[in-house]
């Protein structure tokens, strides 16, 4: 959050106040009481305010909530621990009782006000609201109006059918995903002052009622019971991939994090914080809350997730369609009633008839199958161990093009491994590890992940024999301004043995020789520089390195002589300690004869060299043992110890490179995504070297890359273009992610995002899906659409192809009822245009649509060809145009020959005979719009090439049954049917074959036209 450098009169606004009380009165003071006025400050050049336009191309003003948070925790990050504490009117004694209680009526529960599960009418609600729902309740009310109380109550049948199907989904998945929340309540370790006995004692409360103020005891795997300024801190590490993205622990303090007045580091690099939704993985501290619930840094996040979530793909592809539908209709109608009305001179009738051509239109299944074909996915997604929040995710994920995700548990496993152990030149060195093991082994503060990684790895070589030979004299404990470990052992006879391991600059810069196979080297500055440069290379690698170095040290028995020599006034060469500076290398020299024991050489107490040793650096020549002993109770009685100082001169062994390695199943799933056209774009706040190795490693394109701080320096459509062309984008913070997936929509792509943790909630609100984890922080849950309940992209894959055969089937729907129903309306418009009488009953052509709809209600179970699972598919309301125009109207041809063969054949021709006309038309648009039903579903040769599942053959062929006995029931006789002669079956039959023939040519120059079908 500091402030950076950039072009004159190119401002935003600083989150520290202007004129603010730097006191501890004014850090004391509850936030929401003060209003921050934010000053300008400079911003990277290229990168401007904007009031208007595409969300992602906005810099957004911190709120005042956002600035007093800020504020808050910069003032406790400068300053030292009395004045912390102060500034909250606390002590390292802790609250009493009394305290806490009101400081928690004040302050109110430890918990972020975040959105809880909708409630059952709002699910409701979103189930309901649908263009066509709205509009059947229109028609529905006309048709109660105009007496027709079976069209009123088909339509009222069908909207309540499809809200009753979407709502007990929705609100199944809802409770689902509430119950992941409703998980044990963490507790905290808070100090609190007994009142009565007035000594301060450790209490283990619910981490809901920690206020601030409170001294909490932090120990390795406990999660940051708010934000906290640490007090105390041995050996901490933190965990923050939820808030970063880095996944290596970060080093905490205690010390401030500058001095006052001085320009702070940015709020995460603060190592004197601790932040809520982080936590600890090794070691142990103190710290003071100074901000819980809504006070919180993360609160901040939770403020912009409160907003409206922007239309996804499917809903804005569904919009475009019904849109299109609803045109359509509207603009058909009134040419169908001015037709008949003029023909028939009824205009009565001819509304009525106008009313049932408007619901014969209209696709009324549609909200129904789309919700049953939503519904089907995410109970096969559920199989998959996947919880599917919100039904349109479903589609979405089919759909998806882009693919973003974290890389952290991911693409890798979460965990850190010790991959390589090498020698000065870069080659394997098994005394790297050795030693390394050792140093771990014996140290006795908490140890982190490296650690633990380092012992996995000497255990595997079976090193832990090795440990067994050696004991330990003294430890040299890790700190943040030497950044290295050290101990001193004592091996079975032999001098001590200090074991350093630590940061690479800090511990190369104090070798003054370098092991080298069976023989030691001496070190100079050169070769310093080109240890470090090999150091950094692989860092570049994405790998951690740390550095082992060791040196013997003097006997019991040489550190008492040099001892009494220096009470003697001597210089105290004899002593064996080297400076910090390094000295100069000598054979002979206390250096040569630490090099010459760490080759495994032996020889004399001057450190001669043999060179027939084996470079075992574990297996040293047995020496008589000191007069002294050498045992640390022996060093101990005679007030013996070892300092910082005994580091120096040390002869450098090699490199650990530690890294988190990828997932077993990365790279098959990563292939399979690449397969089905998904493109994959790795978003962290990690480093881009990391991400990019990792990348490498499981097939993503990793030659082009950026930075969040580069883009944070481009303009509007230089961001788009870069965040289009990168599959690799590391630094970025919570906003830049949201930022990049909205530009990414802006380009006209289905953006799905894959994270987690706290600084992916806002890109996951903004994605078409928004894809979290079981084990995900509470934020990222609520803004996600799917739930996983197994962290891996194979599982994703399996959803991928789920969504698109979920909108396969409902794109089938679509196109198989709007080209049918407008090949109808244009046969009723023609038919309207020459008949003296009604071509079908407003009732018979509400039945027939009826069963039409009844015959697809199979369709969520049918499958989709391979081809098309193969690509994504989004939503187009001009290809639906295009398939309406060209393949509708093929069965208004036949409409057409069976209105000539009834008119001059069978002699249906006036009104008297019309009931004839009007069955046999029912008959023949019965089968066609059954056969349609197979046509349109495939792009292949429907009964030879490709069968249809087993439940769509049964509903066509039972529909189609219901529909040719129709006329002989009595229903038929209330609809005012009449028998048809055995003749005309054969007439139908062969209606039947050309539709079929025609239809299959149309499909072979369509797709030969437009290069796809459905």
């Amino acid at each position: 959050m500091a402030a950076e450098s950039g072009s004159p009169g190119n401002v935003g606004y600083s989150l520290l106040p202007e004129n603010e009380p730097s006191g501890p009165a004014a850090a004391a003071e509850p936030l929401g009481r003060r209003r921050s006025t934010l000053r300008p400050l400079s911003l990277p050049p290229g990168l401007h305010l904007s009031s208007g336009g595409s969300e992602h191309t906005a810099v957004q003003i911190p709120s005042d909530h956002e600035a007093a948070v800020a504020q808050r925790l910069l003032w406790h990050a400068q300053h030292q621990a009395p004045a912390c504490l102060t500034s909250l009117q606390a002590s390292r004694e802790g609250l009493t009782e009394r305290e806490a209680t009101e400081r928690l009526r004040k302050h109110g529960p430890n918990a972020i006000a975040a959105r809880g599960p909708a409630a059952w009418y709002s699910v409701l609600w979103h189930a309901f609201w649908h263009p066509f729902n709205a509009i059947l309740l229109l028609l529905a009310g006309v048709s109660f109006l105009t007496a027709d109380l079976a069209a009123a109550a088909i339509m009222l049948v069908m909207v309540t059918a499809s809200t009753a199907l979407r709502f007990w989904q929705e609100l199944k998945s809802t409770v689902a995903a509430a119950r992941l929340a409703e998980m044990m309540h963490t507790r905290a370790a808070v100090i609190r002052l007994d009142e009565q006995t007035g000594l301060p004692v450790e209490r283990l409360v619910d981490q809901r009622t920690v206020v601030p103020g409170d001294c909490v005891r932090l120990y390795a795997g406990e999660m940051m019971p708010g934000d906290v300024r640490l007090l105390q801190a041995r050996d901490l590490f933190a965990g923050q991939a939820a808030l970063t993205g880095e996944a290596m622990p970060v080093e905490k303090s205690a010390r401030a994090a500058c001095r006052s007045g001085a320009a702070p580091p940015p709020l995460l690099e603060c190592r004197c914080l601790g932040f809520t939704g982080t936590h600890v993985v090794s070691g142990t501290g103190l710290g003071l809350v100074i901000a819980t619930g809504n006070s919180t840094y993360i609160s901040t996040l939770a403020d912009q997730l409160s907003r409206q979530k922007p239309p996804n793909a499917f809903q804005r592809g569904v919009q475009r369609v019904s849109w299109l539908l609803i045109a359509f209709m509207a603009a058909m109608v009134p040419l169908v009633v001015a037709c008949n009305g003029l023909m028939t001179g009824d205009w009565a009738q001819a509304a009525l008839f106008g009313i049932s051509v408007a619901v014969g239109l209209t696709p009324e299944m549609l909200p129904m199958v789309v919700n049953a074909n939503l519904a089907r996915g995410a109970v096969a997604m559920a199989k998959q161990r996947t919880i599917v929040k919100r039904l349109d995710a479903v589609q979405n994920l089919g759909a998806m093009d882009i693919l973003c995700t974290d890389k952290t548990g991911t693409l890798t496993q979460d965990q850190v491994v010790l991959t390589r152990w090498l020698d000065w030149r870069g080659a394997k060195s098994p005394q790297a590890l050795s030693f390394a093991f050792l140093n771990a082994f014996f140290q006795t503060g908490s140890r982190n992940l490296l650690d633990a990684a380092i012992l996995g790895s000497g255990k595997a070589a079976g090193l832990e024999g090795e440990a067994e030979r050696f004991e330990r004299l003294d430890e040299l404990p890790f700190d943040f301004v030497r950044r290295r470990l050290s101990v001193v052992l004592q091996g079975e006879g032999g001098p001590p043995l200090l074991v350093c391991k630590g940061a690479v600059e800090e511990t190369v810069g104090l070798c003054c020789s370098v092991q080298a196979g069976q023989e030691t080297q001496p070190l100079d500055d050169r070769g310093r520089d080109e240890l470090l440069a090999l150091g950094e290379r692989l860092n570049a690698d994405g790998l951690r390195v740390l550095a082992v170095a060791v040196r013997e040290l003097p006997s019991v028995g040489e550190a008492l002589a040099a001892a009494t020599a220096i009470g003697d006034g001597a210089s105290g060469a004899a002593s064996g300690n080297a400076s910090p500076r390094c000295p100069g290398w000598e054979a002979g020299s206390s250096g040569a004869g630490a090099a010459a024991g760490l080759a495994g050489a032996g020889g004399s107490e001057g450190g001669e060299a043999s060179p027939s040793a084996p470079p075992t650096p574990l297996a040293r020549q047995q020496r008589p043992a000191s007069p002294h002993g050498g045992s640390a109770a022996s060093l101990a009685s005679l007030g013996i110890g070892f300092s910082a100082d005994d580091e120096a001169g040390m002869c450098f062994v090699g490199f650990l490179a530690f890294l988190d390695p990828p997932k077993e199943t990365a790279r098959q799933a990563v292939a399979e995504l690449h397969a089905k056209s998904v493109a994959l774009k790795v978003l962290t706040g990690d480093s881009l070297e990391v991400a990019r190795h990792v990348c490498r490693q499981v097939g993503i394109p990793a030659d082009r890359v950026t930075t969040g701080p580069a883009l944070a320096k481009l303009g509007a459509a230089e961001f788009v273009d870069a965040a289009r062309q990168a599959s690799v984008i590391g630094k970025l913070t919570p906003a830049q992610k949201a930022r990049v997936v909205a530009a990414l929509k802006d380009a006209r792509h289905t953006v799905g995002f894959l994270g987690d943790g706290i600084n992916d909630a806002l890109a996951l609100r903004t994605a078409d899906v928004g894809i979290s984890v079981d084990t995900g922080s509470d934020i990222a849950k609520d803004a996600a659409d799917v739930i996983l309940l197994e962290k891996s992209l194979l599982v994703l894959e399996h959803g991928v192809v789920q969504g698109r055969e979920t909108h396969g089937n409902t794109i089938k729907y679509i196109k198989m009822a709007a080209s049918s129903n407008f090949g109808n309306v244009f046969s009723v418009l023609i038919a309207s245009a020459c008949l003296p009488f009604q071509p079908m009953r407003p009732i018979q052509l509400l039945t027939q649509n009826l069963l039409y709809d009844l015959s697809q209600t199979a369709i969520p179970f049918d499958t989709m060809d391979a081809s098309y699972l193969a690509v994504p598919r989004g939503w187009s309301a001009s290809s639906l145009l295009t398939f309406m125009l060209c393949i509708g109207p093929i069965s208004s041809i036949f409409d057409v020959t069976t209105f000539a063969l009834l008119w001059f054949v069978y002699g249906a021709n006036n009104p008297e005979r019309q009931a004839l006309f009007q069955t046999g038309w029912f008959t023949v648009g019965i089968v066609t719009q059954i056969l349609i039903v197979h046509l349109i579903r495939t792009e292949r040769i429907p009964f030879l090439q490709e069968v249809a599942a087993w439940p769509v053959v049964l509903a066509t062929l039972l529909v189609a049954a219901v529909g040719l006995a129709l006329p002989y029931t009595p229903i038929g006789r209330v609809e005012r049917m009449a028998e048809l002669p055995p003749s005309f079956y054969a007439w139908v039959t062969a209606t039947m074959a050309g539709y079929m023939l025609a239809v299959q040519l149309a499909k072979w120059l369509y797709k030969k036209a437009f290069r796809s079908w459905l």
